[in-house]
């Protein structure tokens, strides 16, 4: 492999692992705004600056919440 395609894989890797983070914040807001009928600003804020790991924390907390400081308060 060129250093050339070595870079190219690398930029893919990163571009997948982008999008799927991308896509769990996207679930995790719509999973909020599901339950909740809105996201505040600053829940939306706080989703869009998370890991993945976060995410999928939060989205566990959710089947249970019965407020927004179930899930983001701790």
């Amino acid at each position: 492999m060129t250093y050339a395609e070595e870079l190219e894989a690398r930029g893919k890797e990163k571009g997948k692992a982008e999008g799927k983070t991308a896509a769990t914040r996207q679930m995790l807001l719509n999973l909020v705004a599901l339950k909740f009928q809105t996201v505040p600003t600053e829940v939306r804020t706080r989703v869009e600056a998370a890991s993945e790991s976060e995410c999928m924390a939060w989205a566990g907390r959710l089947l249970d919440a019965t407020s927004l400081n179930d899930i983001f308060g701790r």
